[in-house]
């Protein structure tokens, strides 16, 4: 059996603003990391000519609260810093404050 990929629409479509938001951190920490970043789905959803922004999947400047929200998700158990306080209330991205 052959299987064929029909795209309809772009990522825009496939992706909730959740999902977008995970994709736009993890971006942003591994780039902090000198990594590689891919883009979600088939190669023929990002054309060269399209604006990335208009997707959903742009990059974050970089803040070192990516970092910390990172490393806050990641950690082994609840920190007594305060730090769950500090997480900015978002759709966008997850960031410490």
């Amino acid at each position: 059996m052959n299987s064929v990929f029909h795209a309809i629409g772009g990522p825009e479509s496939y992706f909730t603003t959740s999902e977008k938001a995970i994709w736009r951190n993890l971006a942003t920490w591994a780039f902090g990391d000198d990594e590689w970043i891919e883009l979600p789905g088939p190669a023929d959803w990002w054309p060269e000519d399209k604006a990335i922004d208009s997707t959903g999947f742009y990059f974050l400047e970089p803040n070192p609260g990516y970092r910390q929200a990172l490393e806050l998700v990641l950690a082994s158990k609840y920190p007594n810093d305060g730090s769950y306080e500090r997480v900015l209330a978002s759709d966008d991205t997850l960031l410490l404050t």
